[in-house]
């Protein structure tokens, strides 16, 4: 256990570094196409990396939680694979559904929120539990809550507190916002 501990926090550092470089690049790039071509490298890098840790992850046999790797080692999970294709996300949220249903302390249950959110983007461009936003113009917006109602239900399963539905400002995202934000993300849009 202690190697997989290891192994996924030593990924998750390479991942969010590789993300931070990214975002001091993406700095010079003006145009549309200069964005994506800086990006879409990196989104390679993080599809390899989140499908080597699936397969550890499934041939380790050992769950990823709290009590098995850790913490910081349990929340790389999800974080790897919201950098990843959505088929990954898919299976790391099952994963981590099915450890829920025995005990959902033991796992990052607020980021489990986020990825599930991140799913739902991808295949409808809305979410479920309202935890996505994103800047326009130097506003920022929810991406459309599918159900407000149900959200306000499903972020108390999460371990999330309510929002104020009455200040929730919600606007879909333009083309390229949505590409430069998750086009990479989707096999389908490659």
């Amino acid at each position: 256990m202690y190697d997989l501990q290891v192994y996924l926090e030593n990924l998750v550092e390479v991942d969010q570094k590789r993300l931070a470089d990214l975002e001091r690049n993406l700095k010079s790039a003006n145009s549309l196409h200069e964005k994506l071509s800086k990006i879409k490298p990196v989104a390679k890098q993080c599809q390899i990396t989140a499908e080597e840790m699936l397969d550890k992850l499934l041939s380790s046999g050992t769950p990823p939680t709290f009590s098995n790797v850790g913490s910081k080692a349990s929340n790389a999970v999800i974080l790897i694979a919201l950098h990843s294709y959505v088929d990954i996300m898919r299976k790391i949220s099952k994963l981590f559904h099915d450890i829920a249903r025995h005990n959902k302390h033991d796992i990052p249950i607020q980021y489990l929120a986020v990825l599930d959110d991140r799913i739902t983007i991808i295949a409808h461009k809305t979410q479920v539990n309202g935890t996505t936003t994103y800047k326009s113009h130097d506003r920022e917006y929810f991406i459309p809550i599918k159900d407000i109602q149900r959200m306000q239900k499903n972020r108390q399963f999460y371990d999330l507190p309510p929002l104020d539905t009455a200040t929730i400002k919600q606007k879909l995202m333009t083309k390229e916002e949505y590409l430069l934000n998750f086009s990479f993300m989707d096999k389908k849009t490659q």
